[in-house]
């Protein structure tokens, strides 16, 4: 396809990504503002599943204590510990048995019932009597740690309240009977316990819940760290405890770029997907458009295809009408029926050519000869052998000029023929000859174009070194690449810049010009005749230094 069509098809081709560019980017730019709603609503489900998350589980914590401490004030106006109580007796009967074993029971429920909590305890001061879930005695008789901790709690004068140490939480409710029986019930909530409560309420991993004073010492934690001071972070929450002085305080322990990149990453994939998918379905859109034109250029370029196969299989379904097979065949049905022809007389005209240009160097160079031959003559004696010498060799000379019919040689015989002229030119000049060969001979066997070497050293000899007593020629035939160079050069007097513009005018027409410099006109015709681009011929020359002409052909 030539250069201009290619042209235009490229400009069809941009025109259609233009057309189609102008549909595609708004609906790009409507997919990338779709996307950061998506991204900004996909923040704000974020921090409300974070608050939802963090809401439930304070909540949660906050029912477990409120829970206790409305259980422990039941129990406190429970019969049986009112019974208990007014029955103030400092020796145990058999009838306060069946309300210590109801205390009892109550307390086992109330345990059940709340994870967190571990042991509740009734402390009548009345009667200095303790009840736990599993049993019951006087101070009398054995003295405890948690005897201690009752007896400070029981120091206190609020009716009800909190009490916190470093390692528990205590709920105490106090109430007095007749005046004079104060009971204390009191229910202990380990911090090892409450941490396992608290783990269990977080439903993300990421979240992590405390409870703290205000100075920020920590008393339960989520995680149950060893950490007894808040994480020096800024982004804590908070809510409201029933401890008072004391919060519920929790964060997400996820970085910015963890957060980010959950968010994140599912639009921008799809993003990314939707982006590459819309530019391959843009290109593609735009070269099926430019399919009918691409079929048409291809079609003229090549309209043979009109006739084969090829067309029913590739631009059948492109020229559903058939208006691209009916335009362009009768157009061109003269081009098909006559390239046939066009081919052979073009065959034919380049032997004839051939033929014509090798027929005017034999008759040229049998000229130069038979002159030489003639001032040879002239000038020596009659016995003198160099005549019948120059004889023998112009007879063998003209043997292997005239008796080849092919354009084509080889290397060996187009030296024969060379030495052969050279020796008859060294005859007849006044000055000895300085020849020097250099032949690899690995390629003596390769063939080459006939008398294409001896034009060249005729016109060494005759506007070179004539006249020279120094006069030298070096002959090189040497393989290069994938070809063979022959190379000529001689120490004559050159070519001047001028001389070499108006000989190479001569080499590029020569049909045109048929006075001087014939042989290497032909020579260069006759290469591109035969070889194509692939063979050459080119002069380099300075002036009184060195002359060197190549011939370059294909093995």
């Amino acid at each position: 396809m030539t250069h201009e069509y290619r042209h235009s098809l490229h400009t069809v081709f941009r025109q259609n990504l233009r057309c189609l560019m102008s549909f595609f980017v708004p609906c790009i730019l409507l997919f990338l503002a779709a996307a950061g709603i998506w991204t900004y609503k996909s923040w704000q489900m974020e921090a409300l599943q974070y608050n939802a998350y963090a809401d439930r589980s304070s909540l949660m914590i906050q029912e477990e204590l409120a829970g206790i401490a409305s259980s422990a004030e039941l129990m406190s106006y429970s019969t049986d510990v009112r019974a208990f109580a007014l029955s103030n007796s400092s020796k145990l009967s058999e009838k306060m048995i069946q309300p210590i074993q109801g205390i009892q029971q109550q307390c086992t429920v109330l345990l059940a019932q709340y994870d967190s909590a571990v042991n509740v305890t009734l402390y009548f001061s009345g009667m200095d009597y303790f009840v736990f879930p599993h049993v019951s005695y006087r101070r009398k008789l054995r003295v405890s740690n948690v005897e201690e901790t009752i007896a400070d709690i029981c120091a206190l004068l609020d009716d009800s309240g909190w009490y916190v140490t470093s390692s528990d939480l205590y709920y105490y409710h106090n109430t007095t009977y007749n005046g004079e029986n104060r009971v204390t019930l009191i229910v202990r909530i380990p911090c090892s316990a409450l941490n396992i409560f608290m783990s269990k309420q977080v439903l993300d991993s990421t979240i992590h819940v405390f409870i703290a004073n205000a100075d920020g010492t920590v008393f339960a934690d989520s995680i149950g760290g060893t950490t007894h001071r808040l994480p020096a972070v800024s982004y804590f929450q908070s809510r409201d405890c029933v401890v008072p002085d004391f919060k519920i305080v929790y964060y997400d322990t996820r970085t910015w770029y963890e957060k980010t990149g959950n968010m994140l990453l599912p639009p921008v994939i799809v993003c990314a997907a939707l982006l590459i998918t819309m530019i391959l379905v843009l290109y593609r859109s735009a070269r099926l458009l430019c399919k009918p034109y691409e079929a048409i250029l291809t079609l003229l370029e090549k309209p043979e295809i009109l006739s084969s196969n090829s067309y029913d299989r590739n631009y059948r379904a492109i020229d559903q009408l058939g208006m691209i097979y009916t335009l362009i065949h009768q157009r061109n049905y003269q081009y098909l029926a006559l390239k046939e022809q066009l081919s052979e007389k073009e065959l034919s005209l380049r032997e004839a050519q051939n033929a014509m240009l090798q027929a005017q160097i034999n008759p040229h160079f049998l000229f130069n000869t038979l002159d030489n031959i003639n001032w040879m003559a002239y000038e020596l004696l009659p016995e003198d052998n160099k005549v019948s010498a120059s004889i023998q060799m112009l007879s063998q000379l003209l043997r292997l000029s005239l008796c080849r019919t092919d354009a084509i040689t080889t290397i060996r015989e187009e030296i024969e023929h060379a030495r052969l002229y050279l020796q008859i030119q060294q005859m007849r000049m006044e000055h000895v000859l300085n020849i020097s060969w250099n032949v690899d001979e690995s390629i003596i066997h390769c063939r080459m174009l006939c008398l294409s070497l001896q034009p060249i050293l005729e016109n060494a000899i005759s506007h070179g070194i004539k006249g020279r007593i120094n006069g030298k020629i070096h002959i090189s035939i040497q393989p290069s690449g994938d070809g063979i160079m022959v190379q000529v050069s001689d120490n004559g007097e050159g070519i001047t810049p001028e001389m070499m513009d108006e000989l190479q005018e001569r080499l590029d027409m020569p049909f045109r010009y048929n006075e001087q410099h014939i042989g290497l006109a032909n020579i260069n015709a006759r290469i591109h005749f035969v070889y194509g681009d692939q063979g050459s011929l080119r002069i380099q020359s300075t002036p009184e230094v060195q002359t060197t002409v190549t011939m370059y052909f294909p093995r």
